[in-house]
């Protein structure tokens, strides 16, 4: 017999079905969520029910600040403890910084990130949210979220660590429960998914600021896009499971041929300085991401060029604490890989620097 489907209202998505409805459609909607979730959950190392469908890696990292904020609010007359209170590294991704920035405005207090290395030892018994990102998105640079979570924990029992992991997933490996952390916000496209789908992952559930249809336990609410976790769940399999090890040794390859090669070109220098520096190890930088300087060239215009050349890149802030760094005043390019990067990408890469230095 044809179904008629009379529930547009729901949704006009008649193939996919409202997973909060319990007609056919919406049942078989709510399976294919949930054995995403538990597929995602299998790899990240955590149990599915910590797993939450999000629109992306910001809106995950916003739910964990606002919601702390809220809990501030109610747990405190004196507003301006949010400064010793919340702990962030000066690194971090616009939509952690941002938040963190806006909520510090609303509560009228003043808020200073600090360097990701001096995070634990600035910490203290008022500590009680601290957001780290685990791969830097600008310069690579990895954060060993697995030692500043043990050692904030075996201090600082009460403290909520926030990882935004958005360019670690697929990229090195992750592990939730080796980790430690109290939540670490995910993004599917950043992985080979689609856009607009993204996971939170809670150990134990938060309240969120805003309200809605109660989906996702109340924490996330909003008709899911069961067709996005589905995609997102099939990337984290292949990508963050049984290819990483392959796609990393790959890609690390890559990534020193194409740092060898622009060492050999007098006016690029690759930043961080301590990446190349001697005795620095590999491990500590993501192999998929890195930063150049060029003397004499604006970030903008290497874009630009590169881009008239075929090739795209985009600016990254070479601001740094490190004096060596400041050294190069101009705005460097940020050059990041993927899955389908091939060697002789690199070699052409390489060929049009070099290129552009000649006539620049």
């Amino acid at each position: 017999m044809k179904r008629l489907y009379f529930d547009y209202a729901a949704t006009s998505l008649s193939a996919d079905g409202n997973p909060s409805s319990k007609y056919t459609e919406g049942k078989l909607a709510k399976k294919q969520l949930e054995d995403a979730r538990s597929k995602a959950a299998a790899v990240l190392g955590c149990l599915p029910e910590q797993l939450y469908w999000t629109s992306g890696g910001t809106e995950s990292n916003a739910l964990v600040i606002h919601s702390f904020g809220l809990r501030l609010v109610r747990g405190t007359n004196n507003l301006s403890v949010f400064s010793s209170a919340v702990v962030s590294s000066d690194s971090e991704h616009p939509s952690v910084r941002e938040n963190i920035a806006l909520l510090s405005n609303l509560l009228q207090t003043d808020f200073k990130a600090v360097p990701a290395s001096k995070i634990v030892s600035l910490c203290s018994d008022d500590t009680q949210l601290v957001c780290l990102m685990a791969v830097n998105n600008e310069t690579g640079g990895i954060n060993d979220v697995q030692s500043i979570c043990s050692q904030l924990h075996a201090v600082h029992k009460r403290i909520h660590i926030h990882v935004d992991a958005v360019q670690a997933l697929g990229k090195i490996p992750v592990n939730l429960a080796e980790w430690d952390c109290n939540s670490a916000a995910f993004s599917a496209h950043k992985i080979g998914g689609p856009r607009g789908i993204g996971l939170l992952y809670l150990r134990k559930p938060l309240e969120v600021v805003y309200r809605g249809g109660g989906q996702e336990k109340g924490i996330r609410s909003g008709t899911e896009n069961t067709a996005g976790a589905v995609a997102f769940a099939e990337c984290i399999e292949r990508y963050a499971g049984s290819d990483l090890q392959t796609q990393m040794q790959a890609a690390t390859e890559r990534m020193q041929k194409l740092i060898s090669t622009l060492q050999t070109f007098p006016r690029c220098h690759v930043l961080p300085v301590d990446r190349v520096s001697e005795g620095a190890s590999h491990l500590q930088y993501s192999p998929w991401i890195v930063q150049v300087s060029i003397d004499g060239i604006p970030g903008e215009v290497m874009v630009r060029v590169l881009d008239d050349a075929g090739i795209a890149v985009s600016t990254g802030s070479a601001c740094s604490n490190n004096k060596k760094e400041r050294a190069y005043p101009f705005e460097g390019i940020r050059i990041s890989q993927g899955y389908n990067t091939s060697m002789q990408d690199i070699d052409a890469l390489c060929a049009a620097i070099k290129d552009i230095l000649c006539k620049l």
